[in-house]
């Protein structure tokens, strides 16, 4: 099991396709409020990956806080973002298809973002609405597979710092500028963030954000 020190993130991938008795598994681990949202999806594969996902997590988390993974209190902000009460571990989670991320670290804010690059999106349209001018004006000279890569690199970067905020999508701050050459940025409000794009798997981008003041990743694999 990987330490998490005060200079790393560590951030595990994990395959959320999983057979019927592992979903089985991860179910039993839940708090009943989860149990309720993975019953509200209509579609099997999507509460599949929902049980799997948020078994994992509290199966990770387990790992770290010494603690039986049902018993873990995992709590939720106002807007949303899920928290450990009271303690300094500090994670988020992010997945898209067949992969979940899950950023780890002490005592500083970490979000983190993934998306599937093949995914159609009207990426100027959107760049247009949300980006800075200095971004848009990058993505605009790019050729279609440059900016198609530096639209998802840019937008993973903007959602993991929104999710490292816990403010949501309702933060108007997606016009934050965050170079896609440099591992700092700095926000409207002067608070410096640490930022590192990689690929864990063909065709997906990822983003993880921290508030601290260097990042270092270090990407290990779930498994049972």
């Amino acid at each position: 099991m990987p330490e998490v020190d005060h200079a790393s993130v560590i951030v595990w991938q994990t395959a959320l396709d999983s057979s019927g008795d592992q979903t089985a598994r991860y179910r039993s681990v839940l708090s009943a409020h989860e149990r309720e949202r993975a019953d509200r999806f209509r579609q099997d594969r999507q509460r599949q990956r929902f049980v799997t996902a948020h078994g994992q997590l509290r199966l990770i988390l387990s790992q770290y806080l010494e603690q039986p993974p049902e018993l873990i209190a995992i709590a939720q902000n106002a807007q949303g973002k899920p928290y450990i009460a009271d303690h300094r571990l500090q994670f988020n989670l992010a997945h898209v298809n067949d992969v979940m991320l899950c950023a780890l670290t002490w005592d500083y804010a970490v979000g983190i973002d993934v998306e599937d690059t093949r995914r159609e999106v009207e990426m100027m349209t959107i760049a247009r609405s949300f980006f800075s001018p200095g971004e848009v004006e990058l993505l605009e000279v790019r050729t279609p597979n440059d900016q198609r890569q530096l639209f998802f690199d840019l937008w993973t970067r903007k959602e993991a710092y929104l999710k490292a905020r816990g403010v949501g999508l309702t933060f108007n701050a997606l016009d934050t500028p965050i170079s896609v050459n440099s591992p700092l940025f700095s926000a409207a409000d002067g608070t410096q963030w640490s930022v590192l794009s990689f690929s864990p798997a063909p065709d997906v981008r990822a983003a993880v954000v921290t508030a601290a003041a260097t990042l270092s990743m270090q990407l290990s694999i779930f498994r049972e």
